[in-house]
């Protein structure tokens, strides 16, 4: 399959990438050479990407989907979170392409969900992971 260079990606996602600070937006990047050319494709009309800062409030995170099933041009926001900096390259990427695997399969992603949905949840988590997996493999 394939796969767009770093100057490709960074031309392709334009304004996407509007609300994340320049760190995020080369680890960002460097990520979306590592998945093929049309999903990066698809995620340039589907995703806003916005770096998140973690608080002591919140558990730490590495990067989560909030999906807008109501809006018309976009599937979701995907927040990259501080922790992500501290991953290796191909944590970055594999978090990356998992977060964008919830909105291609249009998953409801919650951060904090009720016992209920934990196995719903669980059952997301795995489709996303071998989604993201298949993409970084080809």
């Amino acid at each position: 399959m394939e796969k767009y260079s770093l100057k490709e990606v960074h031309i392709n996602l334009g304004d996407t990438l509007d609300d994340v600070s320049t760190e995020f937006k080369g680890i960002l990047t460097k990520a979306l050479t590592k998945i093929p050319a049309e999903v990066v494709d698809w995620t340039e009309k589907n995703i806003r990407f916005f770096s998140s800062l973690d608080s002591d409030d919140n558990p730490p995170c590495v990067a989560f989907f909030v999906n807008l099933k109501d809006w018309k041009h976009l599937k979701g926001f995907v927040f990259l979170c501080e922790v992500l900096k501290t991953k290796t390259e191909a944590e970055q990427a594999f978090w990356i392409a998992h977060e964008i695997a919830h909105a291609k399969l249009n998953q409801r992603n919650r951060v904090r969900c009720d016992p209920s949905q934990e196995k719903e949840i669980h059952g997301q988590e795995k489709e996303a992971d071998k989604l993201a997996e298949e993409w970084l493999k080809s």
